[in-house]
């Protein structure tokens, strides 16, 4: 093999790499009826946790950097403090819709855990 061939290979894998990661970001790291949790549009190091009805999203909060982390790693008995501390809108949204702290909790640990699984994946190795 050339070098030419290894610098062709070496740039058709970063490519694949980089292909990889965009799809990663435009793909929601939880998502159920009721919620789902992605990258945030505006800023990749933030996410948007959406309330979904009937197939829609209704409702839009920016969960911003590092707080995807703390909610999925907080203690039932603090977590509604804390997601009150960072926007009362949500809490009270989540509960008009009948979603319980505890379901916001399992999402965000659900999306944290996805987010770190692909993190790594993209590793080199």
């Amino acid at each position: 093999m050339t070098e030419s061939d290894r610098r062709s290979d070496r740039q058709a894998l970063d490519f694949l790499n980089v292909e990889n990661a965009k799809r990663n970001l435009e793909r929601p790291f939880y998502e159920d009826p009721e919620l789902k949790i992605a990258n945030s549009p505006y800023s990749f190091q933030d996410h948007t946790l959406y309330f979904i009805q009937s197939g829609q999203e209704e409702g839009r909060y920016i969960i911003p950097r590092g707080c995807l982390e703390e909610f999925a790693t907080t203690p039932r008995d603090r977590l509604e403090l804390k997601l009150i501390t960072m926007n009362e809108t949500l809490v009270l949204h989540a509960i008009q819709r009948g979603l319980t702290i505890d379901s916001l909790g399992m999402a965000f640990a659900q999306a944290y855990i996805e987010q770190e699984r692909r993190y790594k994946s993209t590793q080199v190795r």
